[in-house]
């Protein structure tokens, strides 16, 4: 008995060394299995440092490509390529598609400055994240889809206030007291302020009990900044994990406010994760696929938190439809749904409200949160491996993908107008070469065109000078040679002399205007000929088609001549004795006759006329003695009386014909010494000149317009060349360059 007795405690005692060992054991496993986690998060970490690096330094070198991409585009034309963008894609709201054409469209080209100038600041914000050690995670969705509740949950404490009715319009920051000096409270930023904690000036200071009633300040609060206590171990903790600062932000949900829809897409590049909460009763709406499709141009992974599928009969149809709807939205995600998509039970049961305590002091820790999910604990074990041991993929993964995604538009970019280019270049020099000597044929053509026009014209105004000076020389020569009036007797005479000198001027007159009508006719014959030539060579030109109008040259009114010429009547102009000398007359023949009849002693004696017309009057003294002086004064009233007469008669007979001679040898005198045959001459060649210089004018002008049309074409071509192989060498490098970068990010492991 006693011996059972005693070997009962021993049992006992072996039973307890067995419980004991195996408890010690469970601990020493547990142990060994937290240090095993903590050396995976510190592994992680280094890696995590290393990629961060280089992704910062290829952030850097794809804001300066992109820099110069857009410094380009300021003064050059960039072609779109035809397919599709994922990051540089403009949104163009018009009717016809540009894609393809060159941005020559300021309002386009605008667009692609702007973007380019985003995608700069995407990059920048990019950076800052990755140089910020914390950790951002967006949990949001569409209205009364659970996501505050999702927030409390996996707080643990119901913090954020929950209602049936949309309550959340402004962002909540939910961040450990760690970050605030160990206080729970609220910081409540300013609109349009920048928030620093160490600036009580850019925030207010609530408990946390107002957040009810602070969640609906969005005209004043631009964001809750929620400094919580987790006093769970770190192991289990999300926020106060000893690894990573993680800060959990909830967002208004979609479609509630179209500023805060907009807001929320606008900090994307803040976020590295995002968990979309959807209702199981609604699936995916299309606010929700918007905002996805937006989500997974750089986020290829995101958390689907299904919420309410406790309440959902038919589970499988609605897992199908969902996961078809991520399937087409986000296929990474749907890849690796067992990880990131997730079907939980009414996320408001999971919290029960802890009992209040005063402000900044920890709740207690032996608050009942409800029971364990399964499901949610799954949900929350990936969400704790993604955050804290997947870091690189959860926080750098966006940055490499918006780096992919911006090299392979860079590059199709760069492709694209490389090959626009090229082409380009070659079609413009060939161009060019062709062009270049046609225009110095042109210039040739115009010079040889030009010299042969001055020549001609010069010719034929020479011509036109020769012509008048023969013909108004000729008429003033002649013009007294015959009557130009009727003779109608001697009592006459007078009126006779002043009509025929009227006569004469006007007869000279008129043979200035015949010299102005024939040049007329050879001046439109000139000006039709240029204007040949001009088209000839040079095609059709308005210029050319202008009327001549001869009847406006000499339109100036010419001197009157009456005026200028005096040559005054006198008695000599009705004589004319020179003229006796070269004509020998009847009458005088006559007496010489009678003479030699009546005085034959005198056989060998001259004759009055011979006398008179050879006006040898100086006798030798020979002479003198072989005259008989006795018969000469006999004969000497006889002899002068019948030359008298008969120099009178014929005076009187030859009148009509003496005052012609006489005043045209008076009117000639006076035209030669004011030279009026040269002037009209050289006026006349002059008028053809000046009226001939209009049509040569437009020849050369139109020759000139031609040659500046050549010039100004191969100033464009040789222009545009240049800027093609400006813009090829410009692509080259940019093609160079984005594919030794995208090599590299290519390169780049993120998966741990």
């Amino acid at each position: 008995m006693d011996s059972k007795e005693t070997l009962k405690p021993d049992a006992v005692s072996s039973n307890g060394v067995l419980e004991m060992l195996s408890t010690s054991e469970g601990h020493r496993r547990n142990v060994s299995m937290s240090s095993r986690n903590r050396v995976d998060a510190h592994l992680s970490q280094v890696r995590y440092s290393h990629h961060a690096g280089s992704l910062k330094e290829w952030l850097q070198e794809i804001q300066d490509l992109l820099g110069e991409i857009k410094l380009f585009s300021k003064d050059n034309s960039i072609i779109l390529p035809k397919e599709p963008l994922a990051v540089l894609q403009l949104d163009l709201k018009m009717g016809a598609s540009v894609v393809g054409t060159s941005l020559i469209d300021k309002s386009t080209a605008t667009l692609l400055d702007s973007r380019l100038g985003q995608v700069q600041l995407h990059a920048v914000r990019l950076l800052d994240r990755i140089s910020n050690t914390r950790s951002h995670v967006l949990i949001t969705g569409d209205l009364n889809s659970g996501k505050s509740s999702l927030c409390n949950a996996l707080l643990r404490r119901k913090i954020l206030p929950v209602d049936q009715q949309p309550c959340t319009d402004v962002f909540c920051e939910v961040l450990d007291v760690s970050n605030n000096g160990g206080k729970e409270e609220v910081h409540a930023v300013l609109l349009r302020t920048t928030y620093d904690i160490d600036d009580p000036k850019t925030y207010r200071v609530f408990a946390l009990e107002n957040l009810d009633e602070l969640v609906h300040e969005s005209k004043i609060y631009s964001i809750l900044k929620v400094y919580v206590y987790d006093d769970r171990p770190k192991e289990h903790s999300l926020l106060s994990n000893g690894v990573v600062d993680i800060c959990l932000i909830d967002a208004p949900g979609l479609n509630v406010d179209v500023d805060k829809t907009q807001e929320l897409f606008g900090r994307q590049e803040e976020i590295d994760l995002v968990i979309f909460v959807v209702s199981a009763e609604n699936h995916l709406t299309q606010s929700s696929k918007e905002f996805i499709q937006d989500t997974a141009r750089e986020k290829s992974l995101v958390f689907m938190v299904v919420n309410n599928y406790d309440k959902i009969r038919d589970k499988q149809r609605c897992q199908e439809r969902i996961l078809d709807q991520v399937a087409g939205l986000i296929p990474e995600t749907h890849k690796g749904k067992g990880d990131f998509v997730h079907f939980v039970s009414s996320l408001e049961d999971r919290i029960a409200t802890p009992p209040p305590s005063s402000s900044g002091s920890p709740p207690p820790p032996d608050i009942d949160v409800g029971p364990g999910s399964p499901d949610f604990d799954k949900l929350e074990a990936s969400l704790r491996q993604f955050v804290l041991e997947k870091r690189s993929t959860s926080k750098l993964l966006p940055a490499r993908n918006f780096l992919v995604n911006t090299l392979k538009d860079v590059k199709m970019l760069s492709r694209t107008n490389l090959d626009s280019s090229a082409a380009q270049f070659q079609e413009l020099k060939e161009r060019l070469d062709a062009l270049t000597p046609q225009l110095d044929e042109t210039i040739a053509e115009a010079a040889a065109v030009s010299d042969k026009i001055d020549k001609d014209v010069e010719r034929l105004t020479q011509a036109m000078y020769t012509q008048s000076m023969e013909h108004l020389t000729t008429v003033v020569d002649q013009v007294g040679a015959e009557p130009v009036v009727e003779y109608t007797g001697l009592f006459d005479i007078v009126q006779y002399a002043r009509d025929t000198r009227q006569a004469l001027i006007a007869k000279i007159q008129d043979a200035v205007v015949h010299s102005e009508d024939n040049a007329r006719e050879v001046t439109a014959t000139a000006v039709d000929a240029i204007k040949s030539i001009g088209i000839l060579h040079v095609g059709e030109q308005p210029a050319f088609t202008k009327v001549f109008q001869k009847s406006a040259m000499f339109s100036r009114r010419r001197d009157n001549l009456g005026r200028s010429i005096r040559a005054e009547l006198s008695v000599f102009d009705f004589i004319d004795l020179g003229f006796l000398l070269e004509r020998p007359l009847p009458v005088l023949q006559a007496s010489k006759q009678a003479l030699t009849t009546s005085t034959s002693s005198v056989s060998n004696a001259l004759t009055l006329f011979s006398i008179v017309g050879g006006g040898q009057l100086a006798l030798s003294s020979q002479a003198a003695r072989a005259i008989d002086w006795q018969l000469v004064r006999k004969l000497w009233v006889p002899m002068v009386a019948v030359v008298t007469v008969g120099l009178a008669a014929y005076m009187v007979h030859e009148m009509p014909r003496t005052v012609p001679r006489k005043i045209a040898r008076k009117i000639a005198f006076e035209i030669d010494d004011m030279g009026y045959v040269r002037a009209n001459a050289d006026r006349i060649a002059g008028e053809c000149r000046k009226v001939l210089k209009y049509p040569s004018q437009d020849v050369r002008s139109a020759f000139q317009t031609k040659v500046e049309q050549v010039a100004r074409e191969r100033d464009d071509l040789e222009k545009h060349t240049y800027e093609a192989q400006y813009s090829r060498e410009f692509f080259t490098k940019v093609d160079d360059d984005s594919d030794k970068l995208y090599q590299k990010v290519e390169a780049l492991n993120l998966v741990d």
